[in-house]
């Protein structure tokens, strides 16, 4: 009886605690939809997308300067897959700029992984450095051309501006840009939130 009433209290507090992700994560999603509303007004009066440009709190620079080609949140784009919510969601920033445009880490850390990304279909996978920092943060960088910069290798240190990488199509891609992705504790989060 003891070990049910356990095993029952457990699976409350697990309920609940889903329940306050849920509602965290739709408390976030009504912030994106007001910031992509505001970001829509904003190219409307400008007359073009946004820019690499910081907002937030300092914490990562940008990797790369360029155009965004779309921002971090629910998106209508049908490659992404779903998640809080969305039924389509881009889970990074996707920054444009020309071919070979070095790409640099977002803050010193430990480089986890370079290569061709293990997770994308054979035949179409994009070229992928992930970078562990404190906090439990990762950062990732996708579609770069597939080629190491001297002393980028996984177990490698990188510092803050480091070049790590350099603007390209490889993988699923429409074009050259960045894919550049910020997780913490396995979650992503807006990059801008941080920059």
């Amino acid at each position: 009886r003891r070990e049910a009433r356990r095993a029952a209290a457990k699976r409350e507090a697990r309920r609940a605690a889903e329940d306050l992700e849920v509602r965290r994560a739709a408390e976030d999603l009504e912030v994106r939809r007001a910031a992509e509303e505001l970001e829509v007004r904003r190219e409307a009066t400008t007359g073009g997308p946004a820019a690499a440009t910081s907002s937030g709190t300092g914490i990562l620079q940008w990797p790369m300067g360029g155009r965004i080609s779309q921002e971090f949140g629910c998106t209508g784009f049908p490659w992404e897959g779903s998640y809080a919510g969305c039924p389509h969601f881009h889970k990074g920033i996707d920054i444009v700029a020309p071919a070979g445009t070095p790409v640099r880490a977002a803050a010193s850390g430990t480089i986890v992984f370079v290569g061709f990304n293990p997770h994308d279909p054979p035949g179409d996978r994009a070229w992928l450095v992930t970078i562990a920092h404190s906090g439990g943060m990762v950062t990732w960088y996708a579609h770069m051309q597939a080629r190491r910069p001297d002393g980028v290798h996984a177990g490698g240190r990188v510092s803050a501006g480091q070049v790590i990488g350099y603007a390209g199509n490889t993988g699923r891609s429409t074009g050259v840009h960045l894919h550049w992705v910020v997780e913490i504790e396995g979650r992503p989060v807006d990059p801008r939130r941080l920059t």
